[in-house]
Parts: structure tokens; C-alpha cells; sequence
């Protein structure tokens, strides 16, 4: 192939590419989002409508889309394309798991386990969550105005949950935050159980343990009212009225 030929070669090949660049028949007629529960219609609409009427390779290949949703969803924790020629492009978005409840005010406010709100309660999700997924009481609605959660508090909360999984295996089980350092659980969401620190946590919940072989062989049950956990080397019950 001569110089000559080599030109008109790459003069066909550039005006195809531009025939795929400019033609209204690639144009982009609307991005789809599939795949999304915590991220509401009205956010997937928001940031995928300036790339209606854009060209479909471009918002393929350059403008990648994909990327674009990731960087401004963080709930997002991957996605995929998917496409149908000649202009329908969908992303198909997998968003982070719950790791933790909070409820705040009457709401529950789904966070995952990196700090990423993916819920503030204010609509009704489709998408149900595992049972592994703690409840967290008494954090103020202030600590929820930003997208992520502080890294340092996450970090605090998972040697919390951690700390009480390793003496205390009981599913029915919420999390109540009542200061700095000062943590309770609430058993089958009646019965307050004041842990305190984290401070000899072995030895609280030995204490613990032994009280409910106790309690579970009395033949008359008085109901329990709370357990207090707080002072080293003793346990307190309170019993309802």
C-alpha cells in the first residue's frame, strides 16, 4: 500500500469516527440505573441527565459514566455498563451493605460499614437487610448531616460491637450509646443491660451469665427492670413493679 492509499484509508477511517461522533442515530436517549435501593430515582435522574443527547461512545469511553456515578454516590460499590445498540446505555449499580441501624428520632438511618449514610429514613426502602446488622441507640441526628461518618467514631463503634460479640451471643440485641465511653445494651428491646466502659468486659459478662443460669432456674420470675454492669466485680438488678 502506497502513501497515496494509506491516506485515503485513514481519510475513511477518520470520517467514520466522526460519522459515530456526530450522528444523531448514537446520541445518547437516556442512561438507565438499575440495581439501586438506598439511592433515590430523583439522585440517579440528577446526575445521569446532563448525558442525555451526548454521544454514546463518548459517554462510554471518555466522559465513563460509570466512574462518574462512583465518585458522586458513595453509596455505590460497583457498577458495570450495559448496553444496546444502536443508544440505550444502562449502569448496573451495586450498592455497600448495611453494617448498622441508628435510630434517631423515630428513624432508622442506615449507615455502612466504611461510614457511608445510605439512608436517612426518610422514604421506604424495597431492599430488606441481613439480621447481623446492628441496632444503635442515643447518637444525636448531628452526627448524620454529612455523607460519611467521622472514620475515628466507625473505628470506636466496631471495638464496641466487637468487643461485646466475644462475651455476649445474643441475637436479640441493641446497642444504646449514652456518652463517652458509656455503652448499654438493650435485650429484646425491653430490658436495659448498663455495660459502662469496656473496661473488664470478661468479667461483666461472666457476672452476667451466671445471673441468667440463676434467674432461669427460679421457679417464680420477677420481671427484670435493668442490670447494671457498671461497677467492677458486682451486678445489680432491678425489678418491675
Amino acid at each position: 500500500m502506497n502513501r497515496r492509499q494509506r491516506v485515503i484509508v485513514l481519510a475513511f477511517v477518520l470520517a467514520g469516527l466522526a460519522a459515530l461522533l456526530w450522528s444523531p442515530l448514537f446520541y445518547v436517549q437516556s442512561v438507565r440505573v438499575e440495581g439501586n435501593h438506598y439511592i433515590s430515582d430523583q439522585e440517579v435522574q440528577h446526575f445521569t441527565q446532563p448525558f442525555n443527547g451526548k454521544n454514546v461512545f463518548l459517554v462510554r469511553f471518555v466522559y465513563d459514566i460509570r466512574t462518574f456515578l462512583m465518585d458522586h454516590l458513595t453509596v455505590i460499590q460497583e457498577s458495570e455498563y450495559e448496553y444496546a445498540w444502536p443508544n440505550q446505555l444502562s449502569v448496573r449499580v451495586k450498592e455497600k451493605d448495611p453494617w448498622v441501624i441508628f435510630l434517631v428520632d423515630g428513624k432508622s438511618v442506615l449507615v455502612a460499614s466504611d461510614g457511608t449514610l445510605l439512608s436517612d429514613g426518610s422514604r421506604e426502602l424495597s431492599k430488606g437487610f441481613s439480621h447481623d446488622v446492628w441496632i444503635i441507640r442515643g447518637f444525636p441526628k448531628s452526627y448524620f448531616l454529612d455523607p460519611k461518618m467521622p472514620g475515628d467514631l466507625i473505628a470506636h463503634i466496631q471495638k464496641v460491637i466487637g468487643a461485646i460479640q466475644v462475651h455476649y451471643d445474643n441475637r436479640s440485641l441493641q446497642l444504646e450509646f449514652r456518652g463517652e465511653d458509656d455503652w448499654a445494651l438493650i435485650q429484646d428491646d425491653m430490658l436495659p443491660i448498663e455495660i459502662g466502659s469496656l473496661d473488664d468486659l470478661d468479667q461483666k459478662f461472666r457476672a452476667l451469665h451466671s445471673f441468667f443460669v440463676y434467674y432461669e432456674e427460679l421457679k417464680r420470675k420477677k420481671s427484670l427492670a435493668s442490670i447494671d454492669l457498671r461497677v467492677p466485680g458486682k451486678l445489680f438488678v432491678t425489678y418491675a413493679k
